[in-house]
């Protein structure tokens, strides 16, 4: 009996042996399969549509390159022909003391403790889009495939896939020019505003990187959500129409939690603003309070962007969402420049 059991348990084995090359046949560990497994059931995704979509990147980006350009080019120009390039603001800090008194700390002064050198600042924010933008052309025209079926490997945010990545609604270099630029861009604005405190900026321009941090995890969120596992070509999360069928609580908590720093960072400034035009015997100026509130709504615009596309269908979420961030950078960006650098006296 022994005999037979064990001969049994050999065959069985051999048997299984010879299945295994089969399966591997039809579903071959490779990423090109999870590729393929991913994209086909997308409704309505058409893998002949990866020119037009390509195409209409490329015409944003580029359109987007070069009013970066000029603009920044223009003012460089403009710093060094006008003397510009130490064009400042100072910040200051309290000298603290103990009251024996009141036995508390106290501020005894203000001191000048540094300047912020709005010229450099404002060229340092309009390069920061000039490369990223680069970048996006450079990738789009390297982008070798012709059709989705083609593309070969693992996301790695080069050429190829880029335009995959980019459908996802995946973009993390955006985010990381974003972490500085956006935070850059704000400091500006609060320094402008009358927010004079050294310790007060940094945490301004803390509160608007960490929400571009929000930004970045509220994208890759929804792509988990999506079920971006391959488990056996299916995706459960997804409905007929190519909606997430998870709440829209549960896809936008991520989005929802970086309104917060963002929210804290503009009241603030503000309130600055609020008791500089309440404190002074002047005024201030119409178009101070206009230049703020149109940079706050270019700052929300993004987030809108973002709101928006996450509450949509799969089709189309990312490429729009990469064309509007295109479009709203090139706009908000020359603008705050330029405002600052002719709008501040020397």
């Amino acid at each position: 009996m022994s005999r037979t059991h064990e001969k049994q348990s050999l065959i069985k084995s051999s048997r299984r042996m010879s299945i295994q090359p089969e399966l591997h046949s039809e579903k071959p560990n490779d990423n090109s399969y999870k590729y393929n497994e991913l994209l086909s059931p997308l409704p309505n995704f058409s893998v002949n549509a990866t020119k037009v979509v390509r195409n209409r990147l490329l015409l944003v980006h580029i359109s987007a390159l070069l009013v970066h350009t000029v603009s920044t080019i223009g003012m460089l120009v403009f710093v060094f022909s006008t003397n510009r390039t130490d064009l400042s603001l100072e910040l200051y800090d309290y000298k603290i003391g103990f009251d024996l008194d009141n036995r508390s700390v106290q501020p005894v002064d203000n001191i000048v403790d540094t300047s912020l050198n709005l010229a450099g600042l404002t060229l340092s924010f309009s390069t920061l889009a000039v490369l990223a933008q680069s970048y996006y052309v450079y990738a789009l025209y390297h982008n070798p495939s012709k059709n989705i079926q083609n593309i070969q490997g693992m996301p790695d945010i080069q050429g190829k896939n880029f335009i995959i990545l980019a459908s996802m609604g995946i973009n993390m270099f955006r985010w990381v020019e974003y972490f500085f630029s956006a935070s850059i861009m704000i400091v500006i604005i609060a320094r402008l505003c009358g927010v004079l405190g050294i310790y007060e900026i940094i945490c301004i321009f803390f509160l608007v990187a960490i929400t571009q941090c929000f930004g970045a995890f509220a994208d890759v969120w929804n792509v988990l959500l999506m079920k971006i596992a391959w488990n056996d070509g299916t995706m459960p999360g997804i409905d007929k129409n190519g909606s997430s069928s998870y709440s829209w609580i549960t896809r936008i908590w991520p989005h929802l939690l970086g309104w917060i720093p963002q929210t804290v960072a503009w009241t603030l400034i503000f309130i600055r603003l609020g008791r500089a035009d309440r404190d002074t015997d002047n005024s201030m100026p119409t178009f101070v309070w206009v230049i703020v509130f149109l940079e706050s709504a270019f700052f929300s615009s993004f987030g809108f962007v973002q709101l928006y596309v996450h509450t949509r269908g799969i089709e189309g979420r990312g490429i729009c969402a990469e064309s509007a961030y295109g479009i709203l950078s090139a706009v908000s960006k020359p603008i705050l420049a330029w405002t600052v650098l002719l709008s501040v006296p020397v």
